[in-house]
């Protein structure tokens, strides 16, 4: 609920403020905050005992299944591409 309350007051007041923020660049301020963010889940997650290993194979495992299965849905989606003349060799 707070981060709710949070983001709905970051749209008000980026609302209220937006003739003042037109020109501002807030690309890097943002790009400070998700660095920032990451770095203090990984601390977090380093906190925890876990079995790194296992982890590590698992997240293996997603991404490998992620991939083969992103292969076959554009394979799929070319082919009916292909078939309705809509892409040309």
């Amino acid at each position: 609920m707070i981060i709710m309350l949070i983001l709905i007051s970051g749209v008000l007041l980026g609302y209220i403020f937006r003739k003042q923020l037109k020109d501002k660049n807030l690309s890097n301020i943002i790009n400070l905050t998700l660095i920032l963010l990451v770095f203090f889940i990984g601390v977090s997650t380093g906190k925890m005992e876990t079995n790194a290993i296992s982890t590590v194979i698992t997240s293996l495992e997603f991404c490998i299944l992620t991939m083969f299965v992103t292969l076959i849905i554009a394979t799929v989606i070319m082919n009916k591409m292909k078939t309705r003349k809509l892409f040309k060799n």
